[in-house]
């Protein structure tokens, strides 16, 4: 009895000897688990951090291009507006010069044939005077042989 006694105890021994040997197997394993466990944690937090500056610094990249496009097309926008105001302001510029150019035109026009019709008007006058004094003179001269003819007649 004492044998098995001891043989029990002995084997106690053992089963407990094995299972403080499993105990501490387990324990390391679970303390290299959670080790791995933070690790992976730790990494995962890292790689999130990581992606988050990334999509941080392409967010803040992409808003200046934005940005930037949205600046150079309002810049484009402003060029094309101030060349649709030189071209309007250019067209009514020439519309105005060529208004004038015929309103000048014209005026010289207006003068031109004042002049014409008073050259006419004078030369129409001095044409009648001359005519007057024409006739006057050959009535003159029709009386002056009349009476010259008349005297001579007389004469004879």
């Amino acid at each position: 009895r004492e044998s098995i006694t001891s043989e029990v105890k002995i084997l106690q021994s053992q089963i407990e000897g094995t299972a403080n040997d499993l105990m501490d197997c387990i324990k390391k394993e679970k303390v290299d688990r959670e080790r791995a466990v933070e690790t992976a944690k730790r990494r995962i937090e890292e790689e999130k951090q990581e992606l988050q500056q990334t999509m941080d610094r392409d967010r803040n990249n992409m808003n200046k291009k934005m940005s930037e496009e949205h600046d150079q097309r309002r810049l484009e926008q402003m060029e094309v507006q101030q060349r649709l105001e030189n071209t309007e302001k250019s067209g009514k510029t020439d519309i105005q010069e060529l208004f004038n150019r015929v309103k000048r035109y014209e005026d010289e026009s207006r003068i031109d044939n004042d002049e014409v019709r008073q050259s006419v008007a004078r030369t129409a006058s001095s044409l009648e005077e001359k005519a007057i004094r024409d006739r006057k003179e050959l009535r003159d001269i029709l009386e002056h042989e009349t009476s010259d003819l008349g005297r001579r007649v007389d004469k004879m």
